[in-house]
């Protein structure tokens, strides 16, 4: 009975000396077969917290995951979002020759969104690194959402930093990095 694992969070206010209580992010009900694992978390310049993990609420079964995501804009008191957004994926594709899910999983917010850089099996394909991008980018740091590259235009940027941007992301697809985006209302 229980559950086997779930991502909580807990946060000092007087550097470390002492710890408040584990909150717990994801908001499952809680059941033998509800997983959360290798959560990874960034803070945005604005001091919103981004968490992603994988999760087995969906599927009923500890291989089968989707990649949740949830938010807190009060330090951590409060979580919003448990948002899926990744389709289910087989974490045993693969293994145990490739065993990396987990072990490439990192994040960085911004005040508009956060990049995710993820392993995992989406398509049934051996394990991969996916690129996935919560809600519109902030290119230039003004902490308001840049719809597509003609905005960067308006905004100052020129073309060579434009194409310095396309390079990366096209360096990114050349490295078999597969790249989405999801958008989320960060402001309930």
């Amino acid at each position: 009975s229980g559950d086997p694992a779930d991502v909580t969070f807990i946060r000092s206010q007087d550097g470390g000396q002492s710890w408040s209580t584990p909150v717990r992010v994801n908001n499952d009900t809680q059941a033998n077969t509800h997983w959360q694992w290798f959560p990874v978390m960034s803070v945005a310049p604005n001091g919103r917290i981004d968490v992603v993990w994988n999760d087995t609420r969906d599927s009923n079964e500890h291989r089968w995951h989707r990649v949740y995501y949830a938010w807190s804009n009060d330090a951590g008191v409060t979580w919003l979002g448990n948002t899926p957004v990744t389709g289910l994926w087989d974490s045993y594709t693969g293994w145990p020759g490739e065993q990396e899910i987990g072990d490439t999983s990192d994040m960085a917010s911004d005040d508009v969104g956060a990049s995710v850089v993820f392993a995992n099996t989406i398509g049934g394909f051996d394990q991969n690194i996916h690129f996935l991008r919560l809600n519109d980018w902030d290119c230039n740091a003004n902490a308001v959402g840049d719809e597509d590259f003609e905005s960067l235009m308006d905004e100052g940027f020129s073309q060579a930093e434009i194409g310095e941007i396309i390079a990366v992301i096209d360096m990114a697809t050349m490295f078999n990095v597969y790249t989405s985006s999801l958008r989320l209302d960060l402001d309930p």
